[in-house]
């Protein structure tokens, strides 16, 4: 059982990596003594990781560290450097990544409506209030959290052996107190765990948070496509361990691996990225940011869109092509893809010469979302129902390209 599961690990390494410290799967768990339903995570990932959910939004909060009258750094009163909420769902084909300004004035959960950054949520309450406070501010339910020490960059980065990055501009910045310290020139480069914290972290410039919020989101593609490299595979255990040590996480080890195990081949160029449009405010000598107009509601309506109804992902779909006449490419299997529905197989008996009078739709079995979308997706045809105690399938018999518009 320990050696499958140490397998699994390897190949849903990078996936876990990624969630963990760019979109909020967290905690890579390695230990002789961990239990993994190895065959259910596998044969039954969807199932796993949402349940009956048709997505999750997961919380990632990168902690930032505090330090005393004798430069000892702690997390007690640390503040979140980092904000960001992804939303995953089961097909795997979506995925989307808001960035949430940490300066940005909000009501803080837990202090009766008092305002202030939304990064103190987490020196007022932890994770909860954190959590409490995004909830409130974008009015919507967070499923999961993710907690990431500031320093589990360093040693990630630091463990591959660097990351290259392309530094835009000239960065400097001393922060004696913080013990941050940030020399960078401009040019493509290996930065180092330090510096890559450093670039990370940097915004004293005219960009301000927006550029570190930037920074972020490119910093993350680079580094997973640095974990892609094969060269790291002998590194992925020490590494997975190096990282579980400092994040936390209220997601189960199972979800872990099942969200990893749908999201492997995920292309990076899909991940949809935003964040919360804001303007300057100062009050009392204090710069804060200040959501604008219609924010954060349309963000929130443009980055996560109603998703496809989950359920149709399991319902394969057969299209009969009885068309006759100049052979034109069949698109319409696009149409059900795009809704949400799995895998679409095509059938010619056209080519047979077989005919039929009408384009008409099958819903075989009971599935009460085919039923509901079919009428959506394609109005103007017939839709017939057949009873079976098997699986739900729909099937597309299709006349001629005129019916479907």
């Amino acid at each position: 059982m320990l050696a499958k599961l140490f397998r699994l690990l390897k190949r849903l390494f990078f996936a876990l990596v990624f969630f963990a410290v760019g979109v909020g799967i967290c905690a890579i768990v390695f230990a002789p003594e961990a239990t993994i339903e190895t065959v259910k995570v596998v044969t039954t990932p969807k199932k796993v990781a949402f349940g009956q959910k048709s997505y999750l939004y997961i919380l990632l909060c990168g902690l930032d560290y505090s330090y005393d009258s004798k430069a000892q750094r702690h997390t007690k009163d640390a503040r979140t450097d980092t904000i960001m909420v992804v939303r995953v769902e089961p097909r795997a084909k979506d995925m989307s990544l808001l960035s949430v300004p940490r300066d940005l004035l909000v009501p803080i959960a837990g202090t009766d409506g008092a305002y202030d950054k939304i990064n103190s949520a987490y020196s007022v309450g932890g994770i909860g209030a954190t959590k409490r406070t995004i909830e409130n501010f974008l009015k919507i339910k967070i499923d999961h959290t993710i907690t990431v020490k500031s320093d589990v960059i360093a040693d990630l980065v630091d463990g591959l052996g660097g990351v290259p990055i392309n530094v835009e501009k000239q960065m400097d910045y001393d922060d004696n107190w913080a013990n941050l310290h940030i020399h960078l020139s401009p040019g493509e480069q290996v930065l180092t765990g330090t510096q890559t914290v450093g670039y990370l972290r940097f915004r004293n410039d005219e960009e301000g948070d927006f550029g570190r919020i930037r920074r972020q989101q490119q910093f993350l593609t680079a580094l997973i496509r640095e974990l892609k490299n094969v060269k790291h595979i002998p590194k992925y255990k020490s590494l997975a361990e190096a990282v579980s040590q400092k994040m936390s996480t209220d997601l189960s080890v199972e979800q872990m691996f099942a969200l990893a195990n749908l999201y492997r081949n995920f292309p990076l160029q899909n991940i949809s990225k935003g964040r919360v449009e804001v303007a300057d405010y100062f009050e009392n000598g204090i710069s804060y940011l200040i959501p604008i107009e219609g924010e954060p509601s349309n963000t929130i309506r443009e980055l996560f869109p109603p998703l496809p109804d989950a359920r149709l992902g399991d319902i394969p779909v057969i299209i009969e092509d009885y068309r006759t006449g100049e052979r034109r490419k069949l698109t319409v299997g696009n149409r059900f893809i795009r809704a949400g529905f799995g895998q679409v197989s095509i059938l010619s008996p056209g080519r047979q010469g077989k005919t039929i009078d009408q384009t008409s739709l099958l819903i075989t079995g009971q599935s009460e979302a085919a039923e509901k979308v079919l009428p959506k997706l394609f109005p103007r045809l017939l839709i017939f129902k057949k009873k079976s105690t098997g699986e739900p399938t729909v099937t597309l018999r299709l006349r001629a390209d005129e019916d479907l518009r």
